[in-house]
């Protein structure tokens, strides 16, 4: 095929053909047409896939999906970067409440 496009463009392109050169753009526009509606598809199922995987998760407390601390990591933290301890305390007592400290 690539040959036979190469001879079009020869043709349209020695000659000055306006007809072949014509069809030529009018090929390319089709091809390129039919790759970007291809692209789009497949970005679209992604995001069908993906709008569909979060949905079935729903079923999730919203427990599982925060962050669980370990208490000696803490201590250490606490010991070792009091400034960051300090910054993340607000977080960190939240865990404690809902009991993800392990």
């Amino acid at each position: 095929m690539v040959l036979v496009l190469g001879n079009v463009f020869q043709e349209a392109h020695t000659q000055y053909d306006y007809d072949t050169a014509d069809e030529l753009f009018t090929l390319y526009k089709q091809i390129h047409k039919a790759t970007a509606d291809k692209a789009e598809e497949v970005v679209q199922q992604k995001r069908n896939k993906s709008l569909k995987a979060a949905s079935s998760e729903s079923g999730r407390t919203q427990s599982a999906t925060r962050k669980v601390f370990r208490r000696p990591d803490l201590i250490n933290l606490r010991l070792n970067n009091p400034s960051k301890y300090e910054a993340m305390e607000d977080e960190i007592m939240l865990a404690y409440a809902e009991g993800r400290v392990k």
